[in-house]
Formats: C-alpha cells, structure tokens, sequence
C-alpha cells in the first residue's frame, strides 16, 4: 500500500504534484494536498468524499456579449450515494483506474472496523499458525502469582483499618487536596460520630496521615517486593554526589493495568490476519491483532504462552512552579487507550545543583545522562522476563487462569523534546518516521507519514 501511495505523490511531471487515488484530481502543493487526503477520513455514504462527489460544467454568466464564454464547476447534491466497496463500481476518469492495483487502496480507504457486524461480508479473519520447529522455555518463568496473592492480602488488611462507612465516604473524596480531605473527615467524624462507641470512632481515620501512619505498620509490607532502585554515581562528571533512582517493577505494573482492562473489555492474545474477501488483499488498521508487529510477537513465544505487549512512554510537565517527568507502563495488547490500562512506575530524578548549574553545557550532558540510565534500568527488567517469561493469574472470560506471557515492549511513546533527547535527533525539526529529518517540521512529517514513511 505504501509504494502505491508514495508513487501517487510523485506521479506526473511535478515531483509535488499529488494524484488523488479516489477521485484522480491532481493536486499541487503540501496545504492543498493535506486538505484533500481528509477525504480518506470520510465515511462511504459521505456527501464529502471527493469520488462521491458529481461534478457539471455550466457556464458562468455573462455579462457582456462580446466576452468570451467562462466554464466553471461547481459541485452538485448527491440525492444516492453509491456503495463503494461493491468491486463493481470501480471509477475509470480514462488515465486513472481502480481495477488493477489500486483496487486495495480505495478498499483500505473505506475500510469497516473489526467489530462492526456487516464487517464479515467485507473481511475475514485467519489466526496466524505458529511455525516449526516449536520454540521451547530454557528457564522456569518468573512466578508473579506469590506477588498476586500477596497483594490481595494486602489489599484485605488495608480494608480492614477502617470501618465501611469510613471508606464509603473517604473513596468519594480521595482525589482531593489533602487539606479538603482532612476538614471532611474531622467535621463527619466529630457530627455524625459524636454518641458512638470508641471503636467505631477509632475505625472512622480522622485524617488521610493517620491513615498513611497505620498503613506503613500493616506487615509485612508490600511495596518493597515490587520495587526496583539503582545509584546514579556522577563522579565521571566530577561532581561527588549519588542519585537514587526507585521504580516499580514493570512487569508488576502491566499486570495491574492488565487486571483492570480485563474488567471491563477483552485483551488480544493471537495474532490474525484480515484479507477482503473480493480481492484476498491483506488489510491493516482494523487492530492490534492484525498488525506486523504483534504477528512476530506472538511468533517469539513458545506454543502454550502468550505475549506481553508494553508500551513504554514518559513526558516531562511543568506546573505550580514544579518540573516533573513521570514514567508510564501501558498495555498494548488492546485496541483502545484507556487511563485504566496505564500505571505510573516513577518520576526521572532531577539533581539539584543549584540554579546556576542548569545554565551550564554540562548541565545537558548530566540530564542525558540520568535520562539513560534509568530507563536503561526499567528496560533490563523487562528482558530479564522477556528470556525466561512470567507467569501471572488474569481474570479471562470472567474465569481466572493462570498464563505465561512473555514480555515483549511494542512502543516508547514519546513527545518531543522527549524523543529528540532520548533517540539522538538532530534538532527540534527533525523526524524519526521519515527521510527528511532536517528539512520538513515534525508536524508536516507526521501529515504525510503513510506517504513518507520507508
């Protein structure tokens, strides 16, 4: 698909002339070539799309009788769309057709989800066989389900600090200033509670510190088995100080967002292909499950485990006056973003060197050089599991199985500077999804990506 697109781009003359797969219209300069590819966007049905559109040619009127005879078009009202995915309305304008290998292009354009009903009249789904020889487990996988266990005792002896109507209320309000938490806690405590017995007033935590204190005396505690630290030494920079760097496991985190996803929609675990069923063409985009991607992921696994799709991503953000740049663990083996299916592992740690040191040229260097390492630290727990694998306890089709997935990291997400600092770009203008680092803005590469792209 992509070569059909990218020989469209540079057809004609022009090496900036577009011709437009729908429709045929060529189209030149990036502005007029951007506002005309949001015709792919468009439904089938839609008035808007360029091929929909059927075009006359009347005259303009004249004014005077000895002027020449202006044509212009002006597009009219379609009153019956056509169906587009039928094989047979295939659009011949005399130098530009669909029926040989543009065919799949204009079907890619107006291609139905995976879950839409009427999407198997159009596609099929074929899972993708594993092939021989069969690859086999050298190590006994990493055993989570202890954590697992371990966790929901845990989450039993916190539950069990204080009484029902405190949680009640407390959940309500959990995500507000400390201070607001605590005035609603004391005025609740002191109105409702005043002729109650001691002990339903000592369940009743006046404060969220309290509950805070009496969580760290719940043993034995739980967080250091799921937490990772490394020291930064900075003396290669001559700068005598150590910077510990703490981080939750990743793998653990995963299986968190996993349990929390699964709660509410499937997760994909094999891979398929689609192919429309007119042309046998393979489509992509219809999810996850159907990309390269995913495919070889699931082909590294042994037969009987599944793969664990990260994705890893980190973001620097400024407010009130604080710097912080949080680092995210998400799931990748489904088809939607959902807050739910991220977990906040850590924040990068910042030296404090004084404000003057920060305007200095080894100040970057310093910053690279923390920024490295500890996601080079997060990245050596995850191929720790992806060559030996985990097993885990995951809720699927409302039963709880035990699976052995092996992790296997999909993306790094990353904004710019982000990924200007962390992959080694040149400049703020360059692009790491196209040949033309330096002389186009990301902005204009990631418009024409699907043309560009190698």
């Amino acid at each position: 698909m992509t070569d059909g697109v990218s020989h469209a781009m540079t057809d004609g003359d022009d090496a900036r002339t577009w011709k437009c797969l729908l429709c045929g219209v060529r189209v030149d300069g990036h502005r007029q070539q951007a506002d005309h590819m949001r015709n792919y966007g468009y439904d089938a049905d839609d008035p808007r799309r360029c091929d929909n559109v059927i075009r006359q040619t009347i005259p303009a009127v004249i004014t005077n009788p000895g002027d020449n005879v202006i044509w212009q078009t002006i597009p009219a009202v379609i009153t019956n769309p056509v169906e587009n995915n039928s094989p047979d309305n295939d659009v011949d304008d005399g130098d530009f057709s669909f029926a040989s290998d543009h065919r799949c292009i204009k079907l890619l354009t107006r291609r139905r989800r995976a879950d839409d009903p009427s999407a198997s009249k159009y596609y099929k789904e074929v899972l993708v066989a594993r092939p021989l020889p069969v690859m086999t487990m050298k190590e006994e996988p990493i055993d989570m389900t202890v954590l697992q266990v371990a966790w929901d005792q845990y989450l039993k002896d916190i539950k069990g600090l204080g009484s029902s109507s405190f949680w009640k209320f407390f959940l309500d309000l959990h995500d507000q200033p400390q201070v607001a938490i605590d005035a609603a806690l004391q005025a609740a405590r002191s109105t409702f509670l005043s002729k109650s017995s001691k002990d339903e007033r000592y369940k009743f935590i006046p404060s969220k510190r309290e509950l805070l204190r009496r969580m760290q005396k719940i043993t034995p505690q739980f967080w250091p088995r799921v937490t990772h630290s490394i020291n930064l030494d900075l003396t290669k920079f001559n700068i005598n100080k150590k910077i510990l760097f703490r981080f939750v496991d990743p793998i653990w985190a995963w299986i968190m967002s996993a349990r929390r996803l699964l709660s509410i929609q499937n997760l994909e675990w094999q891979a398929k292909v689609q192919i429309d069923r007119h042309t046998g063409e393979r489509l992509y985009g219809g999810g996850v499950e159907f990309g390269d991607a995913f495919q070889t992921a699931c082909l590294s696994c042994p037969v009987g485990t599944y793969p664990m799709c990260v994705s890893l991503h980190f973001d620097g953000a400024h407010a009130r006056g604080m710097w912080s740049t949080p680092i995210g663990i998400g799931v990748a083996n489904v088809n939607s973003q959902s807050a739910i299916g991220h977990t906040c592992i850590g924040y990068l740690p910042k030296p404090d060197l004084g404000a003057h040191f920060s305007t200095t040229s080894l100040s970057r260097q310093v910053k690279h050089y923390i920024r490295q390492q500890c996601i080079s630290a997060i990245l050596g727990v995850l191929e720790h599991g992806a060559s030996r694998g985990v097993r885990c306890i995951l809720c699927i089709d409302g039963t709880k199985r035990v699976r052995t997935l092996f992790p296997r990291l999909m993306s790094m997400n990353l904004d710019q500077p982000e990924a200007q600092a962390y992959f080694g770009m040149k400049n703020a203008r360059s692009c790491s999804k196209c040949r033309y680092i330096v002389t186009l803005s990301t902005l204009i590469c990631l418009q024409w990506g699907i043309i560009y792209i190698f």
